[in-house]
């Protein structure tokens, strides 16, 4: 990519982010989360659930074909 002009793009991006940020979160309290026990592969973290700490996406949640109520 041509960093002289991603840059600038990138730029602009921010600058619209910090003007529509209505507020930022200074912190985040514990939470008390409830998951069904049919949905599988839910884990927890300091970054929330299912974060990994090397900043890769969330890990897939599912329920097993078995244990589904909802087909559609």
């Amino acid at each position: 990519m041509d960093e002289k002009k991603r840059m600038p793009i990138w730029q602009h991006c921010d600058r619209i982010i910090e003007e529509d940020q209505p507020y930022t979160f200074l912190l985040e309290r514990k939470s008390l989360y409830f998951i069904d026990k049919r949905i599988h592969n839910v884990g927890t973290s300091k970054l929330g659930l299912n974060y990994a700490q090397r900043y890769e996406m969330p890990i897939p949640w599912y329920v097993p074909r078995a244990m589904q109520r909802y087909t559609k």
